[in-house]
């Protein structure tokens, strides 16, 4: 292949190129030549034309010309100083010669064109040399080219009186025609400008297709052979280095085909591997009963297994790649929680934390760690979730089960030893107050007491309810008989607030079996917070549901009262848990004891302001 390598030919073309650049060189040098005899030629003519104003301005007395108004053009004096400049045009081969004003209007014109004290528009262009002039100075102006497409030049010289004071200036325009030169060596240059560049577009059409050519095959293989086709040989006739390199290039071409096949059975042996492993890799993912987030340094997710969108109560599709932002955002609770485990960069982090969502909250177990390399270099972060809400449920369960279970035989022997001494005093009560009515009027107090007595009586019986696991004597009942008996209970209630009721009770017949007396105190106490916890001219709804997917039967109290408190929701089953000063809080707390026994569950949905809604949910199975 060495024996292949041409000479130098490329080179000898690149000395085409370099000719080429020698003709614009010498191009730029013919301009730069023309722009300088240009200002030359500028510079020295306006040093003549300044000698001609100033000779003009010499021969011309300016005190004389204060006393030229509008209308003395046919005056003597007028004539003679238009003569005067007149002839100076004619001397010096002037195009005009004119005096001006302070003001820039004109005096004596020797055109004889404008008129005294009219402005001379033009002078606006030349307003720096004019006010130089009015200070003493003669200027002359740039060279420009008129409208006509002459070359133009003016010059200004101050006329100055006997004190010394430049009342008027005196201008001349030149039209040089020697300065025609300019143009000729300018249309020259371009003359030859335009030979040069059709003679350099000739030549380089010819060498650009001898060069091009060759390459435009080496492209159109190159394309080929990115596309994968690796067949396509080419064919380049010329003996210099662009033909070597398409030698150059079938060779390479035929390498990278024998590498490729290699590559190619390589590959397929690694996909299946990595196929092998990655199936692997979800089905732990997707089977782990733990919630997996990863992500990188750059805060983009990575992993995202389904037991984390469902411990998050998330849905989002495509969540890896993007930001972790974009997908738990500022609303969500598990959203400050990560920021913090991720400013902080613990290497090794392990808590618990409750999450409140919209309609539940969760408690979470949440280990945080740095991912690594195999050679210990970090590359992102591990969370690893675990829904521990069932759990700690139970937990709290057996742990207010014990609870109860203690503060039950407590209350049953607190109950029993307040009981007898009431039932005492309550008898000796009613004596005394016999003996009282036999001698004299009755006190009040002893009705107070009396009233008090019973009032005890009541709580300790409320006591006595909760201590003991109600006992169920069990028929067949209608939910609305419930309903019914529960609301003519609370009848007196209802009508010292006003409130207004409404009764939906679905299908006259849901029936199931249950302790009426039981189920209708329940209801009766819920109705009785309810009323509670409005104000007058409430509303009051009952509605009696059946829930054929769950299996359930159905019983919904809603109040359009004060609402409850988060903080409190969660309380208010709990014994002696009470808002109001004069509660046991025992009610709901008996409530929930009769629904469980019926093996059913109670719900609360409370907004502040609102009103509180509570569903109690009963087995088909009773049914």
């Amino acid at each position: 292949m060495e024996n292949l390598r041409p000479k130098n030919r490329l080179q000898y073309k690149i000395t085409i190129y370099i000719v080429l650049l020698v003709v614009l060189i010498i191009n730029s040098v013919g301009w730069f030549l023309y722009f300088s005899a240009n200002h030359y030629l500028d510079e020295e003519l306006g040093k003549k034309l300044i000698s001609i104003a100033q000779f003009a301005a010499g021969s011309i007395e300016p005190d004389l010309l204060d006393y030229l108004q509008p209308g003395d053009e046919a005056g003597e004096f007028y004539g003679a100083v238009q003569k005067n400049l007149q002839n100076l045009q004619h001397d010096f081969n002037l195009k005009r010669s004119y005096i001006i004003d302070s003001e820039f209007k004109m005096i004596v014109d020797s055109q004889g064109q404008t008129s005294i004290s009219a402005p001379v528009l033009y002078l606006q262009s030349h307003i720096l040399e004019l006010n130089a002039t009015l200070n003493g100075q003669s200027r002359f102006s740039v060279l420009y080219r008129g409208s006509d497409g002459i070359y133009y030049k003016s010059a200004f010289a101050p006329l100055k009186t006997r004190d010394g004071i430049v009342s008027a200036i005196c201008c001349v325009d030149a039209s040089p025609e020697f300065l025609q030169v300019l143009d000729n060596i300018k249309n020259s240059i371009l003359f030859i400008n335009t030979i040069s560049l059709f003679f350099a577009i000739f030549i380089s059409f010819f060498l650009a297709k001898s060069i091009v050519n060759p390459i435009t095959k080496l492209v159109a293989a190159s394309e080929k052979m990115s596309q994968g086709d690796l067949s396509r040989a080419v064919k380049i006739k010329s003996r210099d280095e662009i033909g070597y390199l398409g030698i150059v290039f079938n060779s390479m071409q035929e390498n990278i085909r024998t590498q490729q096949e290699k590559l190619q059975e390589l590959r397929f042996v690694a996909e299946a591997k990595a196929d092998s492993i990655q199936s692997y890799n979800d089905y732990i993912l997707q089977s782990i009963t733990n919630g997996i987030l990863t992500i990188d340094l750059q805060g983009r997710i990575t992993v995202f297994n389904p037991e984390t969108e469902k411990i998050l109560n998330l849905n989002h599709a495509n969540k890896t790649g993007k930001k972790w932002q974009d997908i738990i955002t500022e609303l969500h609770p598990f959203n400050k929680i990560l920021s913090r485990l991720l400013e902080k960069k613990e290497a090794l982090s392990y808590m618990e934390n409750q999450l409140h969502f919209r309609d539940s909250s969760k408690t979470v177990g949440i280990q945080f760690s740095h991912l690594l390399t195999a050679n210990d270099e970090k590359i992102g972060y591990n969370i690893v979730l675990t829904d521990l809400t069932v759990v700690k449920n139970l937990q709290n369960q057996i742990i207010e089960k014990e609870r109860l279970a203690y503060l039950g035989e407590l209350s049953a022997a607190v109950a029993h030893e307040i009981r007898n001494p009431l039932n005492s005093i309550e008898l000796y009560m009613g004596l005394l107050k016999r003996q009282l009515k036999e001698d004299s009027t009755p006190d009040e107090n002893i009705d107070k007491i009396q009233s008090e007595i019973k009032s005890l009586n009541a709580i300790v019986t409320n006591f006595l309810k909760f201590a003991r696991q109600p006992e169920l004597e069990l028929r067949r009942v209608l939910i609305s008989d419930i309903l019914q008996e529960a609301l003519f209970l609370a009848t007196g209630a209802l009508k010292e607030k006003n409130i207004a009721v409404r009764m939906n009770l679905g299908k006259d017949k849901l029936a199931l079996s249950a302790d009426f007396g039981q189920l209708k105190q329940a209801m009766l106490n819920i109705i009785l917070n309810a009323i509670q916890a409005m104000n007058d001219n409430g509303k009051l709804t009952l509605s009696a549901l059946e829930f054929t997917n769950e299996k359930v039967l159905g019983i919904e109290i809603t109040d359009t009262g004060s609402g409850i408190a988060a903080s409190h929701r969660e309380k208010i089953f709990n014994p002696f848990f009470s808002t109001r000063s004069q509660g046991t809080g025992l009610g709901l707390s008996i409530v929930k004891n009769i629904i469980e026994a019926h093996h059913g569950t109670i719900f609360v949905e409370s907004r502040i302001n609102k009103g509180t809604r509570i569903t109690v949910k009963l087995p088909m199975e009773h049914a």
